[in-house]
């Protein structure tokens, strides 16, 4: 009898061991493109540390991983662009970057933009004026910018109540 106690007391502890102790597992594909984010445990949340607007990412809308692709002619602003945002104010739709983004001024009015890890808008005005890139937007739907996407959250996420 205490033989098969103990037994039952080593496999729940092995259990529970197992379970609270997993290791961080990264759900990339493998393919980084941005070698200098290496070693970031997190797919999505590839900002560089002293980017100039951090916005922290919460539960249950945490994206953990996504497939997505996007619509003809849609652009992605990519993460080292994003770096260089210093200010988005999504009523107005005025976003400025330092000078150091660069190609943003290229941005074409009525095209669809993902600007990565934040928002997705179609662009009004983009141009370069006092050492900033200032991009001025307005809303947009998301499947005007993404033709098939695949978000994995964090926790369940409640489309009902999405405001």
């Amino acid at each position: 009898m205490k033989k098969n106690a103990a037994s039952r007391f080593g496999v729940l502890l092995f259990t529970l061991l197992f379970i609270f102790l997993q290791p961080n597992i990264n759900c990339s594909n493998g393919k980084d493109k941005d070698a200098g984010n290496k070693g970031r445990s997190n797919p999505v949340d590839q900002a560089d540390e002293n980017a100039g607007i951090r916005w922290a990412l919460s539960a249950p809308d945490q994206i953990i991983a996504s497939e997505v692709k996007m619509q003809p002619g849609a652009m992605e602003v990519p993460d080292v662009d994003m770096n260089h945002l210093e200010k988005a104010d999504m009523k107005t739709g005025e976003y400025v970057f330092s000078s150091g983004a660069s190609g943003l001024e290229k941005l074409e009015p009525g095209s669809f933009v993902f600007f990565r890890n934040h928002s997705v808008r179609q662009i009004l005005s983009a141009e370069r004026a006092g050492g900033k890139v200032v991009v001025k937007t307005e809303k947009c739907k998301f499947t005007d910018v993404f033709s098939d996407a695949h978000l994995h959250f964090k926790e369940h996420y409640d489309w009902k109540d999405n405001s």
